[in-house]
């Protein structure tokens, strides 16, 4: 029967993560790497003619999926369901090889509620579902051949192709690098941590190496890497400290500390194991200073190990040891949510946590025809400017949006949307060659405004959306009068056509 038992969580997740299937077109940031998906299948060129912060992969994969004959959402929500259900193994099986079935068991059940639910909002399909994987992967692979060199360099390589995922997957290869550090005299330590490294820089370096030959290297080097300071929440301060320094200092102070306490025989492996992996992570998570719930995600691999050793051994534990673990992730916990409840993004994560039990009825009134589709899109939030308006829309925008495109027959045209409105190119089969896929990319910037103004003038599009909630951009108006027509207002939305 327990044989058996091992396979509950994988079918339990994949009956939590049917309804994701089912969703609309709503959330901003997939709408972002569909509409840049377009840009890569009519000829833009990722960094070029259209940016965004992230490594190539996500926006690759997107590309490819898109040419498939399915629809987008149940492509990337299958890829998202796939690795959720590979990370859970692999969770189990870096638990039989570190401690016990059992554990990887309780463990693959923890992760399940965690990342099978909408509870951390796993199910909008972000890149932190599909790198958490290859972050998995690679800890897996190092601990079932740590001896071997081959195999530590397959694990830097397969953390590396995550680092092309989104950059904040590093931190999985620090936690290791740390732990070499903590637990191998040094020559091993020097030799194994530099073939890992080694690992990781081969497929970037093949990656610039490659932007190289395109003549793209500087773009590359200035959208995926030194743009992406800005999101460090270095000028951010808490009593004139820079929340960097600090979370930087703590996490330091933790490295020593733990590294002491073990030299002196005061904490075995086992704690080495969480406080490096879950501090590392927990670490890049606090980094931007942003409170998105789905940075969360990240973490979610070493926390649902570390939950499964305690509910597996806390029967065993002292009264005295048992209260000083449970009180410690009592605080931890507590520090959190003031963390990601404490300023004006809370509203986000508020909606999460309160949506989560909705979202699964929701799809069961849907699914049993007791509403309709457009009553089961309203359902879902759409905040159509994430700077200037909290004011919560339906998903439904989207397809209004699209569909008054459609009037026009946008399909394989360059157009622009002046909004927040990403997913709206791939539902209409448009795309745009005019660097932001959605406003708040350049909507804080002068300079981000005057270089798309001059490149809508040098490439006139087709059509151009603006949203009523949309940025001032300083000469917008004139070059509209002088070289569009107004075609249609609806929807709070104008659409202007190219004149001739």
């Amino acid at each position: 029967m327990k044989k058996y038992f091992k396979f509950l969580p994988f079918i339990l997740t994949i009956i939590l993560r049917i309804p994701d299937f089912f969703q609309p077109y709503w959330y901003t940031d997939t709408g972002i790497y569909s509409a840049i998906g377009e840009s890569i299948n009519h000829g833009g060129i990722l960094y070029k003619t259209i940016i965004d912060n992230k490594p190539l992969i996500i926006y690759y994969l997107y590309a490819l999926l898109e040419k498939l004959p399915l629809s987008l959402m149940f492509s990337i929500q299958f890829i998202s369901l796939v690795c959720a259900l590979i990370t859970e193994y692999l969770i189990y099986k870096i638990c039989e090889i570190r401690f016990n079935r059992d554990i990887g068991l309780i463990s693959m059940f923890v992760l399940t509620i965690l990342l099978g639910t909408d509870f951390i909002h796993s199910n909008g399909a972000n890149v932190e579902t599909i790198f958490i994987l290859f972050s998995t992967l690679s800890i897996y692979i190092f601990f079932l051949k740590e001896n071997i060199y081959k195999y530590i360099y397959l694990a830097g390589i397969i953390l590396g192709i995550g680092f092309l995922i989104k950059v904040p997957v590093i931190f999985d290869g620090i936690f290791l690098i740390f732990y070499m550090l903590f637990t191998y005299k040094f020559l091993d330590f020097f030799k194994k941590s530099f073939i890992y490294g080694l690992g990781i820089i081969t497929p970037v370096v093949l990656f610039l190496l490659y932007e190289i030959s395109i003549g793209n290297i500087g773009n590359t080097i200035k959208y995926t890497f030194t743009s992406n300071f800005s999101y460090v929440a270095i000028f951010n301060h808490f009593y004139g400290i820079s929340y960097t320094y600090i979370n930087l200092l703590v996490y330091f102070i933790i490295l020593l500390a733990s590294y002491s306490l073990y030299k002196k025989g005061k904490i075995n492996i086992d704690y080495i194991f969480f406080t490096l992996w879950l501090s590392s992570d927990l670490f890049v998570i606090l980094l931007t200073g942003r409170p998105y719930i789905h940075y969360i995600i990240q973490i979610l691999p070493a926390v649902s190990i570390f939950f499964a050793y305690i509910i597996y051994n806390f029967r065993n534990w002292n009264l005295k040891k048992s209260l000083i673990i449970s009180l410690s992730t009592i605080f931890v916990v507590f520090l959190l949510g003031e963390y990601f409840f404490r300023n004006e993004l809370s509203w986000q994560v508020y909606d999460n946590f309160s949506n989560t039990f909705p979202f699964y009825s929701n799809f069961i009134e849907y699914s049993l025809g007791s509403i309709t589709r457009t009553q089961y899109f309203d359902t879902f939030p759409y905040n159509t400017n994430v700077v200037h308006e909290k004011r919560i829309y339906t998903a439904n925008i989207n397809y209004k949006m699209a569909s008054l495109l459609d009037t026009l027959n946008v399909k394989n045209k360059d157009i622009f949307i002046a909004a927040n409105f990403p997913w709206v190119y791939y539902m209409t089969g448009s795309y745009t060659t005019h660097f932001y896929t959605a406003d708040f990319i350049y909507g804080s910037s002068n300079n981000d405004k005057r270089e798309l103004l001059l490149s809508l003038e040098k490439n006139r599009p087709y059509v151009i959306l603006f949203y009523n909630d949309g940025y001032t951009i300083k000469g917008f108006d004139s070059f509209l009068k002088k070289n569009y027509s107004l075609y249609k207002y609806e929807y709070g939305a104008k659409l202007y056509k190219l004149k001739g």
